[in-house]
Parts: structure tokens; C-alpha cells; sequence
């Protein structure tokens, strides 16, 4: 079975909670999502693109996906300011990490092997950070 998403109509402006877990490949999610919460993306082969701006976003799971290919700058304000946890564990290729996120709380490298968490623990020396490798 053929499960990829090559685009959604621009949803409901209020939409609080997404999950688009368990398909081949995510091409395309609607830019205008402004009271969305929760994302989650997780189980996924390939993503490839995010919306560029999610103001409310708190939590965003991007976990068991072999490719992303595109991440949006997550560490600029107007992006992500208010993101939580975020959730990267068992990826098999992540270009890059976010610069900044000012209130991120958590974050789940688990089991990737392209990911250095003790330098990120320099850099954000207060968030709880999962590393586990196989």
C-alpha cells in the first residue's frame, strides 16, 4: 500500500492537534496552521518539508523517520517560540539541529548515530536530553 501524503487543504485555522504518523513520504503540510500544538510526525520514511511558521506549536515528533529533508529555521522566533519537547529519536539522516529554541524543555536524539548530544548539552547545559545509541 502507497501511503504518501502529497498535499492537505488548508485546514481549519483552529486545529490544535495534527498526527500524520505511519505513511511513506510527507510532501507538503499547510503553511497556515496558527494554533496548532501538537504535531506529530513520527513513523514516517521521508519528510519533506514542515510548515515555516508554527507560533504555538509545544510539541513536535519527528521520530522514527528515515529521511527529513528540509527542517524550517526552528530556532527563529517567529518559527517555534513556544516549542517545548521535541521528539528526534531513531532517525537515520538529520542535516542539522535547531541554533535556538529559547523555551525547549526536552529533546529525543535516541538511537541516531549523526547527532552529537554532549555538544548540545553545552549549549542548552538545562534541557533534559535522551541519547541512547545502539
Amino acid at each position: 500500500m502507497n501511503n504518501n501524503i502529497e498535499s492537505l487543504p488548508n485546514l481549519l485555522p483552529n486545529l490544535q492537534e495534527l498526527h500524520l504518523g505511519w505513511n511513506e513520504t510527507i510532501e507538503y503540510l499547510p503553511p497556515d496552521l496558527p494554533n496548532l500544538q501538537v504535531l506529530f510526525l513520527g513513523h514516517n520514511d521521508t519528510i519533506e518539508s514542515l510548515p515555516p511558521d508554527l507560533p504555538n506549536l509545544q510539541y513536535l515528533n519527528l521520530g522514527w523517520n528515515n529521511t527529513i529533508v528540509s527542517l524550517p529555521d526552528l530556532g527563529s522566533n517567529r518559527t517555534l517560540p513556544n516549542l517545548q519537547k521535541l521528539d528526534l529519536g531513531l532517525n537515520d539522516k538529520i542535516a542539522a539541529l535547531p541554533p535556538y529554541l529559547p523555551n525547549l524543555q526536552r529533546l529525543d536524539l535516541g538511537w541516531n548515530n549523526t547527532i552529537d548530544g554532549n555538544t548540545l548539552r553545552i549549549k542548552y547545559p538545562n534541557l533534559q536530553i535522551s541519547i541512547s545509541k545502539y
